[in-house]
């Protein structure tokens, strides 16, 4: 049973729209920031500064676009974010 690893974050913004609520997490030392997705009445607990413990739940990949574009063996850009859950 494989078990997913837990990343330090720190809450970097908050996302309350239509379409999706949760809070923006940047995992320390990494620079890959990602959204850890949390019911509206949840993102009160949460705010910029606040260090998180968080696992990687799934990827996703904007719409109608390629996971990744490379040149040769570099990635020059990257159209896949990671989006957390607690730990």
């Amino acid at each position: 049973n494989f078990e997913k690893p837990v990343y330090e974050g720190t809450v970097t913004g908050v996302l309350n729209s239509d379409k999706k609520t949760g809070v923006f997490v940047e995992l320390d030392g990494k620079y890959i920031t990602g959204l850890l997705q949390l019911d509206a009445y949840d993102l009160l607990n949460y705010k910029p500064g606040d260090k998180v413990q968080v696992k990687i739940a799934e990827f996703e990949v904007q719409p109608e676009k390629e996971p990744f574009l490379l040149k040769g063996d570099k990635v020059l850009k990257c159209n896949t974010r990671p989006v957390f859950e607690v730990a």
